[in-house]
């Protein structure tokens, strides 16, 4: 494609991302993360409870939940109301499970669910007055620059093979990667061990640039699957900056070792400014 037409291309996907940043179950809506136990956890906005939603969107004390075996059940309070879509809750309904994904909860203006992360599971809230939304101001960028957008080749595993991902909780996760990206800049051969996602790769990527320019965290990166004769192509343009660095209730993957390059990407998203009145509650280095 010409200069122009990148440009377009980059442009519309950028606000395509910060329309899906901002959306009601978006990155920086997100309130809040609370980690339950088993048995029996309470939940509101007073202090006291177990899971402390945001003061406000809910009584301060509303309910409890029941953790057992993995599975998670709802005993709202007398007079609690939570809605999944359109229907009712039911006091005692199953809300997240083995054979079950997790429903979302509204109240008022807010959405909450159950998440897992490894052996940990806990409650993941939004809300529309979130002050990581409604002081965000928007992300900067390297300039669109064609040059970033670089024909690579893949090469599958032919075994399955996993590859070491810690998160930012400290979690080391072996996931299956199905092969290894290839790719030169300068003359120089760089390779990325990529993951599958839903009909893409899914590229978690350090460089130089995380020391300065950069989020400390690694950037992300989706690419299209490979052609029959395994060409790629990797457009570093499209580099976004994981959602940690925004909002500190999200559990972000770091790089892997072997996708930590000796290369500086002078392309995609800067480090996120974070705004003076959230600062101090999001780790910007790792």
């Amino acid at each position: 494609m010409s200069a122009e037409e990148h440009k377009s291309y980059i442009e519309n996907w950028h606000n395509d991302r910060l329309e899906r940043l901002q959306a009601r179950q978006g990155w920086l809506s997100l309130a809040g993360m609370e980690w339950i136990e088993e048995g029996k956890n309470t939940f509101g906005t007073a202090s006291s409870n177990d899971v402390i939603f945001p003061q406000g969107s809910m009584p301060e004390m509303a309910g409890h939940l029941i953790l057992e075996n993995g599975s998670v059940r709802i005993y709202p309070d007398d007079g609690v109301e939570f809605t999944i879509g359109d229907t009712k809750v039911e006091r005692g309904i199953e809300i997240f499970g083995p054979e079950i994904e997790a429903l979302v909860l509204t109240i008022g203006q807010t959405d909450w669910t159950i998440i897992q992360r490894s052996e940990l599971i806990g409650v993941r809230i939004y809300d529309k007055e979130s002050p990581y939304l409604t002081e965000f101001t928007g992300l900067e960028r390297f300039p669109v620059d064609l040059d970033w957008r670089i024909k690579g080749e893949f090469v599958p595993n032919d075994e399955p093979t996993f590859i070491s991902v810690v998160n930012v909780l400290g979690q080391l996760n072996q996931l299956e990667t199905p092969g290894t990206v290839f790719f030169k800049v300068d003359d120089e051969t760089y390779s990325i061990d990529v993951l599958p996602g839903t009909d893409s790769f899914f590229l978690i990527i350090g460089d130089e640039s995380n020391k300065s320019a950069t989020y400390g965290g690694g950037r992300y990166l989706y690419i299209d699957l490979p052609d029959r004769r395994g060409n790629v192509v990797l457009d570093f343009n499209k580099l976004y900056t994981p959602p940690c660095s925004m909002n500190p209730y999200s559990t972000c993957n770091l790089p892997p070792v072997q996708n930590r390059l000796a290369l500086f990407i002078e392309a995609g998203e800067k480090r996120y400014r974070i705004p003076e009145a959230v600062s101090g509650t999001i780790q910007t280095s790792f």
